[in-house]
């Protein structure tokens, strides 16, 4: 991924020579003005976006009722992104979002009793998170030092981890890392608390455990949806291929305003998204950017605003490798808006240096 770099231009010895020369001539030639030092660039950063695979990954915690047993349950619902450098880790961040409500235990009187206010209140806090500040080197691993948020709390946490399978080639064809690590919280000091019983019979020390599978697609491995309905994506890949860019978009436009209630045609978000990283993938991002700046338009008002958010964000990292760093950050900037706390949104904030 390139990320352009604005170079420091140091004129004023240079303009100063310069009028000095016009006054005193004989003067300015017998001295000689001194060359500005030179720019040094800093590396570019070379990481991407990658999303948990939920598929191929889980998050889980244990708790022990005092004298007995563990109880162990986990979070099905959760999103994060990593921001992953293998060239360089410690430039790397993550960002978790993890639905409270649906927490199972496999017990549902106790998930339900889990969800109400007597212990993570999941109307008013629906969402635990973890927003990494820095990655660094750890004694047989790596460490994630960042802040916790449970309820309305948020406090500093250490979280160690190791890359359990280091970035290479899926099956599949995606490239993918996996890795895995264990946190041991307080949950007095998150306001998990309980009513008087349960607070007194559930140990105060919950273990968090996870491992993930971290992934970015392989557009070109990607089917085209729905074999039954045709492809608003596959068709404007195939007249860009065929006839440029801007004939396939004029065509899909007039398509969309035809038959969009048609059920023969597929006109899903996600067709668009797949067509503009086929394009992304054979070095055309800025053409891929244009493929979901028409799908923004067309489907802005029947789309969710958390799934809208995702097609900016994938638009934005388009933009930024096709180098335009300011169209980037207003896309960014409106996917921020549409989902406040997407962790598309702050893995890529990470990406731009925000």
């Amino acid at each position: 991924m390139t990320i352009s770099i604005r170079h420091a231009i140091i004129l004023g010895a240079t303009l100063l020579g310069s009028l000095s020369a016009a006054i005193r001539p004989t003067l300015a030639a017998k001295k000689s003005v001194a060359s500005p030092p030179p720019v040094v660039a800093s590396p570019p950063a070379t990481g991407q976006v990658y999303t948990i695979d939920d598929a191929h990954s889980f998050v889980e915690f244990s708790v022990r009722l005092v004298g007995f047993n563990r109880v162990r349950g986990s979070f099905p619902q959760y999103e994060a992104h990593v921001y992953y450098d293998s060239a360089a880790v410690e430039r790397s961040s993550v960002s978790v979002r993890i639905s409270v409500e649906g927490v199972d235990t496999h017990e549902a009187e106790r998930d339900h009793h889990l969800e109400s206010p007597d212990f993570f209140d999941a109307k008013t806090f629906p969402f635990i998170r973890f927003e990494s500040r820095s990655i660094r080197a750890g004694s047989g691993g790596l460490i994630a030092d960042g802040d916790l948020t449970i309820r309305d709390i948020t406090k500093p946490t250490t979280i160690p981890f190791a890359i359990t399978s280091p970035l290479g080639i899926d099956p599949f064809d995606n490239p993918r890392f996996s890795a895995a690590g264990r946190v041991v919280i307080d949950r007095r000091d998150f306001g998990v608390i309980g009513p008087n019983f349960w607070n007194h019979a559930i140990g105060d020390s919950v273990e968090i455990e996870f491992e993930v599978g971290c992934r970015r697609w392989n557009y070109d491995r990607l089917g085209w949806g729905d074999s039954k309905r045709a492809s608003i994506g596959q068709r404007i890949f195939e007249s860009a291929e065929r006839g440029g860019l801007t004939a396939a978009l004029k065509e899909s436009r007039a398509l969309f305003q035809k038959e969009r209630g048609n059920p023969d045609w597929n006109f899903g978000l996600f067709e668009y998204m797949k067509c503009a990283g086929r394009l992304d993938q054979r070095d055309r991002p800025r053409e891929g950017a244009a493929v979901l700046a028409q799908a923004i338009e067309l489907k802005a008002d029947s789309t969710a605003a958390a799934d809208m958010a995702v097609v900016r964000c994938q638009r934005a990292e388009l933009l930024l490798r096709a180098g335009d760093r300011v169209a980037a950050r207003d896309e960014l900037t409106r996917a921020e808006s549409a989902d406040s706390s997407s962790t598309y949104v702050r893995a890529l904030k990470h990406s731009l240096g925000i």
